[in-house]
């Protein structure tokens, strides 16, 4: 997978879009009206992951790399760059709802819904300003509290290549392919997060903590919180984990 490869893709994509071009980028990607809506948590992983390689309208993915074809294409003065959540507009918004109504704890889809929104994902940033696909679905603009901007074809490919490594069976290959992804944009918590998992299948679970640590500093989120618990049996993770989401959160993982 490379950039050249991932760009031309999603050109291909977009060209099934429906928008009206507007004086602003933003403007032109809040048209769009055939996006597909997300199947999240409704799917299984492998398909997901299927959804992301195709960049799929279906998935987050898809839809940021579809978008960001119509705007480079639209509007090739302006400054495009993908970049990922590392604070989530809707998982803040849960929690608090957690934390007002404690009782949401024992509803497993409100609880699950939480842990999606937690995922790593990305957005787009055109000339400092955010565009959340989902914003189209709320018919309002979304900004999340923390994000970090990174290249934008790097970005996208380096995600791509996460699912493709999800979907390789074999520890060494999928190491491989996110080490290669991590050059290609170095920083995505997303990446680092997805190493843990060969590099357990590996026996080398110095470096699945490590890289747990590494992602945690920057994107906080009950999942990783959960493996650094698991694998240090530290129980300061545990008491973050559930003081923020409460104990029944560990029914989901």
């Amino acid at each position: 997978m490379n950039t050249k490869k991932v760009r031309k893709m999603a050109y291909e994509k977009a060209v099934n879009l429906k928008y009206a071009l507007k004086t602003s980028p933003l403007e032109t990607l809040m048209s769009i009206d055939n996006f597909q809506v997300s199947a999240g948590q409704f799917i299984g992983q492998e398909q997901f992951a299927n959804f992301n390689l195709k960049l799929d309208s279906e998935s987050c993915l898809g839809k940021v790399a579809q978008a960001a074809a119509i705007a480079e294409k639209q509007f090739p003065e302006a400054k495009i760059e993908m970049a990922e959540v590392w604070e989530d507009w809707f998982a803040n918004t849960m929690l608090k709802m957690l934390k007002e109504e404690p009782v949401r704890r024992l509803d497993p889809t409100f609880m699950q819904e939480l842990l999606m929104y937690e995922e790593p994902h990305l957005i787009l940033v055109i000339n400092g300003k955010q565009f959340e696909p989902l914003s189209i679905q709320l018919g309002q603009a979304i900004k999340h509290p923390r994000i970090k901007p990174f290249p934008l074809w790097e970005g996208i490919t380096a995600s791509v290549m996460v699912s493709e490594a999800w979907l390789e069976k074999n520890p060494n290959r999928k190491l491989e392919i996110l080490k290669q992804a991590e050059k290609i944009c170095p920083g995505l918590t997303l990446v680092r997060e997805n190493m843990c998992a060969p590099l357990e299948l590996l026996g080398k679970m110095g470096e699945v903590i490590k890289n747990a640590k590494w992602a945690i500093e920057r994107r906080p989120c009950a999942r990783t919180l959960y493996v650094l618990w698991l694998f240090t049996k530290n129980q300061v993770y545990y008491k973050q984990l559930a003081e923020k989401y409460t104990e029944e959160i560990k029914k989901y993982f």
